[in-house]
């Protein structure tokens, strides 16, 4: 028979999985285009490009 230790529960300091990045990182891509958006908009549309 092998020995193989058993196995123990895994607790939150075995590893680092960081939870909510993909999240953090969307919503970082979407305010920067929301603000290039208004900034298009003030510069294009309400003063005429000039």
């Amino acid at each position: 028979m092998d020995n193989v230790p058993a196995s123990t529960p895994h607790t939150a300091t075995d590893e680092f999985s960081p939870v909510g990045t993909l999240l953090f990182v969307m919503i970082m891509l979407l305010g920067y285009v929301v603000y290039w958006g208004y900034i298009w908009f003030l510069v294009v549309i309400e003063r005429g490009g000039n």
